[in-house]
């Protein structure tokens, strides 16, 4: 009896997360981004880089551009000898596999930042991609941890694990 009023208690709760649209990851032409999420350093730095997971069940797509009214300008970079970062013209996500898109892989930089980025606040970003098309995200803004250049992405993942993008066009 008393298991039978619990979950009746407890039933409406776990319906609104399971039926709630931003508990769960949305699939926008077989794509999924998680883990998403904008690096911070100091307090008078120009940039921000933006890291992410970009899952593709479909068939091959590009990353074509971002955008966000938080920065002059959203790049794809990538970084070539030691901290040197190359502008791209896109970055490729294969099918059937995940892209990491983190700080020794091809990455987004937001450059010229206008508004202050505060950790725990969020930006908006628009992806473009060359199939999927746009897809708007809210990335958290979270502080730099200080370590050699090779273990920040894995350990900004980890910090990150749960951030779902949810699509819309």
């Amino acid at each position: 009896m008393r298991i039978r009023i619990l979950w009746l208690l407890i039933a409406p709760f776990f319906a609104l997360f399971i039926f709630n649209p931003k508990a769960l990851a949305l699939n926008v032409k077989n794509i999924e981004i998680t883990n998403y999420f904008v690096s911070i350093g100091g307090s008078q730095q120009t940039s921000a880089d933006i890291f992410m997971k970009v899952d593709n069940g479909g068939d091959p797509d590009q990353l074509l551009s971002a955008s966000s009214a938080d920065c002059n300008e959203v790049k794809l970079v990538q970084k070539k000898a030691g901290d040197e970062l190359t502008q791209l013209d896109k970055i490729d996500i294969p099918m059937d596999r995940q892209t990491d898109l983190d700080a020794n892989a091809p990455h987004l930089v937001c450059d010229g930042i206008i508004n202050p980025m505060d950790e725990g606040k969020s930006i908006k970003l628009l992806l473009k991609f060359a199939i999927t098309g746009e897809v708007e995200l809210y990335a958290p803004i979270r502080k730099l941890v200080n370590r050699s250049s090779s273990d920040q992405g894995s350990d900004q993942q980890k910090r990150s694990k749960g951030s779902r993008s949810r699509g819309s066009f």
